[in-house]
């Protein structure tokens, strides 16, 4: 019965989409981090309810007299170079067929940011966007770390099953990435209750993490933790919550979590971190063989290259995204990989430094230093997961740029202002409708050296 109330609900949205071309984006960011279909059982969880709605939402972005301009910035180009590099590196690729398919899921995750890119054109459609983003991935957060206060921690929190983040390692990457946007929302919410509530699913997105047992995700949630006390304007305050949820933590994980985090210290013993070192030295040897187009999306399919480089049993993933990019796309992909994270990184300072002292841009200050710790942790958490493509990274990257062209569409109507208080006539007309007054055009040479009679007498 409720598979058939979901697919009826998802289904009545694309009407509504072929004319709100915003409101596909809105739905497909929820369904692709979401799957609320694979929740479920029954009618509609094997239907491919994300391609239908960006099918859709392309064709009404298409059809729409939206302006359709893609916002010309740092990111965007880049973005679109390291598109066609990873389309080059696919033709080289190892093994053809399972690196089409994973070409194929990547461009289109890229085509629909840049379709976002476009139509987030106002601060309420930022905020949108934002909110979706932590609706969809918060909701295992919330739900993960209930039943991790529930069961005392004793079985693991995963996400939904069949998507990026179905495993508790990418889950929890995911939920530490989410954690500064759930901030940025309870800064900028009027409601008190509104705000009581994101309290309380940032405290428990905290335990989730802690309750997928990843060691790699507790090595980022205290890196983002730390980055958060440093960037606060209440650094004690911050310090106080971030000392007691770590006294909670520790009062309900059971003793074998405690157990397996200790094992960061003592990782040469351990099989799983020995053999991700063994598989990241094989990449890196496979690169050095491969260092300009590497070996193409899930080169690892291709088991008797995979054996030639690594002494594993088995064919793993790389278990990192700067190992995985490296390997599938060479060094030149690593070097446009990483440039896109440092540009975003520093866009954000950017946008920071433009809203500084001005209350009408604050949110986008606040905005920008909050995607700062979501990349911060990205990249902490994305040193141990190979999830180099998972959509909220690119979709950070929308936000990062539609931010910043909002913020300087407003420093241009700001210097506009100051321009007509300086020439009221121009103000008055402009208003008006009308172009400015011409310039005055200069004297023709010879004008300018006659004298008239009168001053040639004068002179005399």
């Amino acid at each position: 019965m409720i598979s058939y109330v979901l697919a009826i609900m998802i289904a009545a949205t694309l009407p509504f989409i072929l004319f709100y071309p915003f409101l596909g984006i809105l739905a497909w960011f929820w369904i692709g981090y979401m799957n609320p279909h694979r929740l479920i059982w029954g009618f509609g969880t094997e239907i491919s309810w994300a391609m239908i709605i960006g099918v859709t939402a392309l064709i009404a972005f298409a059809l729409s007299r939206e302006p359709k301009r893609l916002p010309v910035h740092t990111l965007t180009v880049l973005l679109g170079i390291f598109a066609i590099w990873m389309s080059v590196t696919t033709y080289f690729a190892a093994a053809p067929a399972p690196a089409f398919q994973e070409w194929d899921q990547v461009m289109k995750i890229l085509l629909m940011v840049f379709v976002a890119m476009a139509l987030m054109t106002t601060r309420e459609r930022i905020h949108a966007v934002v909110w979706v983003v932590v609706i969809a991935v918060g909701f295992f957060g919330v739900k993960g770390g209930i039943w991790m206060l529930l069961t005392g921690g004793q079985d693991l929190v995963r996400g939904p099953p069949d998507s990026f983040i179905g495993s508790r390692n990418t889950l929890a990457m995911a939920l530490i990435t989410v954690l500064p946007l759930i901030r940025y929302l309870q800064l900028h919410t009027e409601s008190r209750p509104l705000r009581i509530a994101l309290m309380g699913a940032f405290a428990l997105n905290v335990f989730a993490v802690v309750g997928t047992h990843s060691r790699g995700a507790l090595v980022a949630l205290v890196i983002v933790g730390i980055s958060f006390v440093l960037i606060s304007r209440h650094r004690f305050q911050m310090a106080a919550i971030g000392l007691v949820l770590g006294v909670a933590v520790i009062a309900v994980v059971p003793q074998h979590w405690v157990e397996r985090m200790y094992t960061i210290e003592t990782y040469e013993e351990d099989g799983s971190a020995s053999s991700r070192l063994a598989v990241w030295e094989g990449n890196f040897n496979l690169t050095l063989d491969r260092p300009i187009f590497g070996a193409g999306f899930r080169h690892y399919y291709n088991s008797d290259l995979y054996f030639q480089y690594t002494d594993d049993t088995a064919t793993r993933s790389s278990h990192s995204i700067y190992f995985q990019v490296m390997s599938e796309h060479g060094f030149v992909g690593l070097a446009l990989f990483m440039s896109i994270l440092l540009i975003a990184f520093l866009r954000c300072g950017s946008i920071m430094r433009m809203a500084r002292g001005d209350p009408e841009k604050a949110w986008a200050g606040d905005l920008a230093q909050m995607i700062r710790l979501c990349l911060i942790g990205y990249a902490s958490a994305g040193l141990f997961i190979n999830i180099a493509y998972f959509d909220l990274f690119y979709n950070l990257l929308a936000l990062i740029v539609a931010t910043e062209c909002i913020v300087r569409r407003g420093q241009l109507t700001e210097r506009e202002a100051r321009m007509r208080s300086r020439n009221p006539q121009l103000g008055r007309r402009q208003s008006e409708g009308q172009p400015p007054d011409p310039a005055p055009e200069p004297a023709p040479a010879a004008a300018r050296f006659t004298a008239s009679p009168t001053a040639r007498g004068r002179r005399r």
